[in-house]
């Protein structure tokens, strides 16, 4: 029954955070591919840069979202075995009160709740991994578009060229939040 429990918990968390997890993946997506396309038109073939940068981050990306999948699922069970343990123990309490049985009962609930815990915060870190290699790809892309033109194309970065592409980021940027907030 708990894992039963756990699961419809699961998939309705699930089911909340699609439509805005959804569309945040989709505008950071689509600031992306703005961003890309004005280093394109301010820097030109120094653009290459940045879509390396954006190429390069993918694969690391799908190994960290495996990771998170693997994470969740071990999440899942931990949850469900202490919940076991918790209904075993609440089903049996006067058995439990009767032979003085509390104290190893919490113990084990707590070094399984421990070990969930862990558990979550290493799920958490992978999240907050994805979300930064997300939410600073754009500026990534810009920085390795730059340093291409100055660098390998031996070319001069104007100031106007800085000034133009940071104003782009900016403007990009406020335009995917409003949207957010908007919808």
């Amino acid at each position: 029954m708990c894992a039963q429990v756990n699961l419809l918990a699961v998939d309705t968390n699930n089911i909340v955070n699609f439509c805005p997890g959804g569309a945040w993946v989709l505008l950071e997506g689509m600031q992306l591919a703005v961003t890309l396309g004005a280093l394109y038109l301010i820097l030109g073939v120094a653009a290459t840069g940045g879509l390396v940068v954006c190429v390069a981050t993918l694969p690391l990306n799908l190994v960290v979202m495996r990771r998170v999948k693997v994470l969740q699922d071990r999440l899942m069970r931990e949850k469900d075995d202490r919940m076991a343990l918790l209904s075993e123990a609440v089903g049996s309490i006067r058995t439990l009160k009767l032979h003085a049985w509390e104290q190893a009962f919490e113990e084990r609930i707590a070094a399984l709740r421990r070990k969930e815990v862990a558990t979550l915060l290493h799920f958490q870190v992978l999240n907050a991994i994805t979300s930064t290699l997300w939410l600073t790809a754009p500026t990534m892309a810009g920085l390795a578009s730059f340093l291409v033109k100055s660098l390998l194309l031996k070319q001069t970065i104007t100031p106007a060229e800085v000034r133009v592409k940071v104003r782009v980021r900016v403007r990009v940027r406020v335009r995917v939040r409003v949207r957010v907030r908007v919808s």
